[in-house]
């Protein structure tokens, strides 16, 4: 569409609203990738299989700190066993 047919508002807001929508994609597709290294505990290659990525190393740069999370509670997990 032409900006002399739509209004400028029009065009800034349907902006906006593209914007926020692939923000909530994004967060959706971030919330299934740490549920499926930390919880789940799917291998790497899967996860890039599942989440489509380039390569598992793309996967794994990116859900780093999920993992580093995974590891912090399992060694709390561990410490708890050795305090009992």
């Amino acid at each position: 569409m032409h900006d002399y047919i739509r209004p400028r508002w029009g065009t800034t807001y349907v902006d906006e609203v593209r914007v926020l929508e692939l923000k909530q994609w994004f967060m959706a597709i971030h919330s299934l990738a740490t549920v499926l290294i930390t919880e789940e505990q799917v291998d790497p290659k899967t996860a890039q299989g599942i989440l489509r990525h380039a390569n598992s190393d793309v996967t794994m740069e990116i859900y780093t700190h999920a993992q580093d999370q995974a590891k912090r509670k399992a060694l709390e997990k561990f410490e708890a066993r050795l305090v009992q």
